[in-house]
């Protein structure tokens, strides 16, 4: 009844984000989206979100690819579109805001990708990145 709890919004931002470093491609796909939806003068807001389909497939896809005990009842959690909305709108912000580059030359085929299953499907080594921030002030 509870595991739909199991697995926290700072667990899938940190999977959202691997994925992301692991596919430059698609980091600066869902980098032009903001461009043109959003712009550089401000971050996103929750109203901004509908309007971000790149942004809302790349959360979908890195959730069920990361299917675990938690949401395997796809509606079994009443906090779920609360949860979710928090993880693309973190995603986002980060992602609009900074540019992250792997640290000591680390390749994006060479990060780490291997899971720890415990109340949620963790990474088994951190995610360390290199940010830099990108808006204008």
């Amino acid at each position: 009844m509870t595991s739909g709890a199991f697995d926290t919004s700072a667990t899938a931002i940190v999977w959202n984000l691997a994925e992301l470093l692991r596919h430059p491609r698609v980091m600066k796909l869902l980098q032009q989206e903001l461009q043109t939806v959003i712009g550089r003068d401000r971050t996103v807001e929750e109203s901004d979100l509908p309007k971000l389909a790149y942004l809302n497939k790349i959360v979908k896809e890195t959730r069920m690819s990361k299917r675990a005990l938690g949401y395997i009842r796809k509606k079994g959690c009443p906090g779920m579109q609360l949860g979710l909305t928090m993880v693309r709108l973190a995603l986002v912000n980060l992602v609009h805001c900074f540019n992250f580059d792997l640290p000591s030359g680390l390749l994006p085929n060479e990060l780490d990708m291997t899971e720890t299953f415990g109340q949620s499907l963790s990474k088994t080594i951190h995610l360390l990145v290199v940010p830099t921030y990108r808006l204008h002030d």
